[in-house]
């Protein structure tokens, strides 16, 4: 029994003392000496790059709400602190160019947050291909105005951005941004990058219905997605996905001030989805989303004004081909219809690459879109149509209003419905004049469309089951079911904005 007590004594002091020692841990770890560095108000340059400089991990550098700073140079930051607006303002434009508050090389667990940033612009590049430099980066709540033209090289001002990134994991949430006509330019650029996402900001307009984009909404480009290395080294892992983007509508819509609302290619998994897009011409400089030369993406439960969505392969050295891809549950409504035949007003897909033979495209899904004034143009030349099926690739249940569909002979395709268009005016007859070669058009009239159902939707046949490759994969093999349609995310109000 007394053994039994030494036994008990001695598991109570080992406890007290583990009590203590987990306690001592917990008092003396970094996580408990994080503070709060006040910025006061009228603070400069020097004194606020001084507070960062002396900020330990897990310190927040808060400015004071309402106070205006003046910026004058890069600041130069250290990872795991929080730079926090608290609702202030960062002041450069009394530079002549934008200025760069943040052009890190390496940077880890970083968050920048709650302020308006006037002709300023962040940049997370590494040097070379070593994308873990940068890794865990927020920004939210920001929102960006007045953005003047770059420096040499990027001097022109309709090239400017506000965000630059080739970095990994890297994150832009509820943010804005604005353009007005004196500075027009682009909202943000990935450039090889890695794990990036975009969610619930706001581009062009202070509303969420883009109400004011004509006075904030002079864009050439919101969001660019570009490598330009082989497929090796391309964009990998990105979302987009509840935002907003308005363009206005009084800006002048000639290639050199228009380039895609989103423009992405040589990338390697991208979604979409949820977003509404508006503004871009239905025009080969223009289209509320293009997509080239790349694989495995998702287009899904957007809602596009004035334009829609491009494909294409183009010849080029480092990847010529669009795989896997899935185009489904958007709407998009057009300007009325004129009767173009062109591959700009709805969903089209253009190649100029190789023989009939090759297989450029794979496995692109076409799948219960709606859309109002518009077509579906999938008949460029060559194309391999054998390649476009595979995997349960092809076009499926959409529903056209006022527009027609238009495929090359073979493609796969049921449950389309088309609803009667409007006869065109005669002067919409003749043939496009648009710069990518077109097919000589086809008849314009609702009866000479072809190899498509009218009237009641017809059921899918069971073999148009999912992609494999875009089911989860304890879902691979199994038969998908045909999906319903569902009312689209992307008309809900961005996060953070009435």
């Amino acid at each position: 029994m007394k053994i039994h007590i030494r036994h008990t004594r001695l598991a109570t002091r080992l406890a007290l003392l583990l009590t203590f020692s987990f306690s001592a841990l917990q008092l003396f770890s970094p996580s408990s000496h994080a503070a709060t560095i006040t910025i006061p108000a009228g603070a400069d340059q020097s004194a606020i790059q001084a507070a960062i400089t002396g900020a330990a991990a897990g310190d927040t550098i808060q400015f004071t709400p309402g106070a205006t700073y003046t910026l004058t140079q890069t600041l130069t930051l250290k990872d795991n602190i929080t730079l926090d607006g608290n609702g202030c303002t960062w002041d450069a434009t009394a530079q002549p160019n934008i200025l760069r508050l943040v052009n890190a090389a390496t940077l880890q667990n970083v968050t920048i947050k709650n302020a308006t940033a006037r002709n300023i612009m962040l940049r997370f590049w590494v040097n070379g291909a070593t994308f873990t430099n940068i890794t865990n980066v927020t920004v939210t709540a920001i929102s960006f105005q007045d953005g003047k033209s770059e420096s040499a090289p990027d001097a022109a001002q309709i090239d400017s951005r506000y965000i630059q990134i080739k970095a990994a994991g890297v994150t832009i949430a509820g943010c804005q941004f604005l353009r007005a006509s004196a500075t027009p330019g682009k909202a943000i650029q990935l450039y090889c990058a890695q794990n990036t996402t975009i969610t619930g900001c706001l581009f062009g307009a202070t509303r969420a219905d883009g109400a004011d984009s004509d006075t904030h909404g002079w864009f050439k480009t919101a969001i660019n997605i570009t490598a330009d290395s082989k497929l090796g080294n391309p964009v990998l892992n990105t979302l987009i996905t509840a935002s907003k983007i308005h363009r206005a509508a009084a800006m002048d819509d000639a290639p050199a001030n228009c380039d895609h609302g989103i423009y992405a290619h040589h990338f390697d998994n991208l979604e979409i989805s949820g977003n509404t897009i508006s503004g871009w011409p239905p025009s080969s400089a223009g289209g509320a989303i293009k997509i080239r030369n790349a694989q495995n993406f998702k287009v899904r439960d957007n809602h596009l004004l004035r334009s829609g969505i491009l494909l294409y392969t183009y010849k080029d050295t480092r990847s010529q081909w669009l795989k896997n891809g899935l185009i489904t549950d958007n709407t998009i409504k057009i300007d009325p219809w004129t009767g173009a035949t062109d591959i700009y007003h709805g969903i089209g897909y253009w190649r100029n690459v190789g023989t009939p033979a090759d297989p450029a495209e794979y496995s692109i899904r076409i799948a219960g879109n709606t859309l109002e004034n518009g077509l579906i143009s999938i008949k460029t030349d060559p194309l391999n149509v054998t390649s476009w099926n595979a995997s349960n690739g092809g076009v499926f249940d959409n529903n056209v209003t006022g527009g027609s569909i238009q495929l090359k002979d073979g493609i796969a395709q049921s449950g389309n419905i088309i609803l009667p268009a409007l006869t065109p005016a005669p002067d919409a007859l003749a043939p496009t004049n648009e710069s990518d070669p077109e097919l000589p058009a086809r008849s314009l009239f609702l009866t000479n469309v072809t190899h498509h159902f009218l009237g009641t939707r017809a059921s899918l046949p069971a073999k148009h089951h999912a992609p494999a490759w875009c089911l989860p994969k304890t879902h691979r093999g199994q038969r998908c079911p045909r999906p319903r349609k569902r009312p689209s995310r992307c008309l809900h109000p961005a996060a953070g904005f009435k």
